[in-house]
């Protein structure tokens, strides 16, 4: 069941990442920001009110300082990278190396990140997957699919 919720995680992004793409092609990308933000807020209170039914049975939030600390820190990164990639998509030439960038860099950022902070091992084969993601994001960077579609 992970692997249709990672699947269907996967295809949200994506689609949300075309609709931005709409978005900044008319609109200032501040306002899309601002905009985007407080309906991440009120979608996320939706979401919670229909997961959790019986609020009196919810338990009360028990979490510690560096808990909070990294909860910060984790949405604080999170904001300012929805920011930067409206922005890298308002002022893209390439919009396949953008979203090339937004979905296949996290897998080498967190692997890495992975084995210098969680202490874990990274294989051979782990290695070899990093090495064909750059290796495909180098070969998008290449092409400009942008000038084709366009000149059609």
């Amino acid at each position: 069941m992970d692997v249709i919720y990672s699947i269907c995680s996967a295809t949200f992004y994506g689609s949300s990442g075309i609709l931005d793409t709409l978005l900044v092609k008319n609109n200032d990308i501040f306002d899309i920001f601002i905009l985007k933000q407080f309906v991440y807020f009120f979608v996320s209170i939706i979401i919670f009110l229909f997961f959790f039914k019986n609020l009196h049975t919810t338990k009360k939030l028990q979490v510690s300082y560096t808990d909070l600390f990294i909860l910060f820190i984790a949405a604080t990164l999170g904001t300012v990278a929805t920011f930067l990639f409206l922005y890298s998509l308002s002022k893209s030439r390439n919009k396949y190396l953008t979203f090339g960038i937004l979905y296949a860099l996290p897998i080498v950022v967190y692997s890495v990140l992975n084995y210098l902070i969680m202490g874990k091992q990274l294989t051979y084969v782990n290695l070899f997957g990093i090495m064909m993601v750059c290796i495909g994001l180098v070969l998008i960077s290449l092409t400009d699919n942008e000038q084709k579609i366009n000149k059609k």
